[in-house]
């Protein structure tokens, strides 16, 4: 997923960039590297001499990066007692609730070959506007979420991934168990020409997000 556009002039005489190479030769005279990477090494992002753009280590976005949700408390502690306020709510009214609070107007009807169950170009993450296509699981099954929870051998995530979004999101009304997240996890890095990011909203950051909002 790197690409460049160093052009020959950055780059001649001796310029002070960073460089990762390996030694393909040597002789008296000079040293022979072919690199992997050549930029400029950036101790500080955002400061004047630099551009300011977000470096991220991982592909998950937590709920909170979501502009929408940055007043939302995600630090209070709830225990799995707690889910039970989400036991009646229908996943249609999860939908609709994550559509307003999101600021997307257009809610699909729901059928049984869709990629996801909501789509949109309006949402926020951290003050871009970013494509997402969100999955919605409701109290049907009100437990931890399986993979085989997630239609035949996951194959819910696997239409989810074949929307041209650029944020997949997982929506469940209780935990999500491990598989599910590292399934998740596995797609967004399965095409190494598409960067794909996702992100992963249990039961608990669910019902913080409702109750701030109070639609429970």
């Amino acid at each position: 997923g790197l690409t460049t556009s160093s052009a020959r002039s950055a780059l001649s005489g001796q310029p002070s960039v960073f460089l990762v190479a390996y030694v393909d030769s040597i002789s008296d005279a000079e040293v022979g590297c072919r690199p992997y990477v050549i930029g400029d090494l950036v101790k500080e992002i955002g400061t004047e001499n630099t551009m300011d753009f977000p470096y991220r280590h991982t592909l998950e976005v937590r709920p909170e990066l979501f502009d929408a949700l940055k007043c939302v408390d995600f630090t209070q502690r709830l225990r799995e007692s707690d889910l039970s306020a989400l036991k009646d709510v229908p996943e249609l009214t999860v939908k609709h609730a994550f559509a307003e609070i999101l600021g997307e107007p257009n809610i699909p009807k729901d059928w049984g070959g869709e990629s996801c169950d909501l789509f949109s170009e309006n949402v926020l993450v951290e003050g871009m506007r970013t494509i997402c296509a969100f999955a919605f699981k409701g109290p049907s099954k009100f437990k931890p979420m399986e993979i085989a929870d997630c239609g035949k051998n996951g194959d819910q995530i696997v239409r989810l991934f074949d929307t041209p979004a650029e944020i997949l999101v997982l929506q469940h009304c209780h935990s999500i168990r491990p598989a599910v997240r590292k399934m998740m996890a596995a797609f967004a890095r399965s095409d190494l020409n598409t960067y794909r990011r996702y992100c992963v909203v249990d039961g608990y950051e669910t019902l913080k997000i409702l109750k701030h909002f109070k639609r429970v």
